[in-house]
């Protein structure tokens, strides 16, 4: 019996001794990468409480700063912020390194489980079904309307923050102009006011409205 206890707590700290050495592995291929000083467990959330808990604010900060990317770590999950077109297209157009953040599950009652959520064989699978539909010069026509409401998005005519609902007045805007939503009848382009918007896939309506 004392043998057999032996060789079980023997085999439990070959396992923890093992997940350990690939944690610590892990953690120092990301701190490896630049990025600002945090304390330990922490990680950089102190730095955000900083921005009012607004992280994209803190972000932008360190885009200055780091301009080829950096990191932050929220307790003990890494995120790894890419500031180049070369470092985003080098993951994106990988066909191995497709597993998605946690984050992503948040996503999966609105989106379900398509090229953009899913992983493994159905990302596969979906990537072969979509990849011949699309000449890589096919959106160049909707490069003009993208740029303008990008312009809009980054440069606010108050010089101000944008709320929530702002924002996703000005993205409904852009997706009607490139064909993915259809507006109601009696529509106008404006930035103000309540949207009403109708899918063109699933019939579904939806209200967007600007709150003040």
């Amino acid at each position: 019996m004392d043998v057999l206890i032996v060789l079980l707590g023997g085999f439990l700290l070959l396992i923890l001794t093992t997940l350990a050495l690939k944690r610590k592995a892990f953690v120092d291929k990301i701190n490896a990468l630049p990025g600002p000083p945090s304390v330990p467990i922490l990680g950089h959330l102190l730095y955000i409480t900083k921005h009012n808990f607004e992280a994209l604010a803190a972000a932008i900060e360190q885009q200055t700063k780091y301009p080829n990317g950096f990191k932050f770590w929220m307790f003990c999950f890494p995120y790894v912020f890419l500031n180049t077109v070369e470092s985003v297209e080098a993951v994106l157009s990988s066909v191995h390194h497709i597993d998605k953040s946690p984050d992503y599950s948040t996503l999966h009652p609105w989106l379900r489980f398509g090229l953009l959520t899913s992983t493994g064989a159905k990302w596969h699978a979906r990537r072969r079904l979509l990849t011949p539909t699309f000449h890589f010069r096919i959106l160049d026509q909707f490069l003009p309307a993208v740029n303008e409401y990008d312009l809009k998005l980054f440069y606010h005519p108050s010089g101000q923050k944008f709320a929530m609902m702002e924002m996703k007045c000005i993205i409904a805007h852009m997706l009607i102009k490139l064909r993915f939503l259809e507006a109601y009848p009696g529509y106008k382009p404006e930035l103000t006011g309540e949207l009403i918007l109708k899918s063109k896939n699933e019939q579904v309506l939806l209200r967007v409205e600007q709150r003040h």
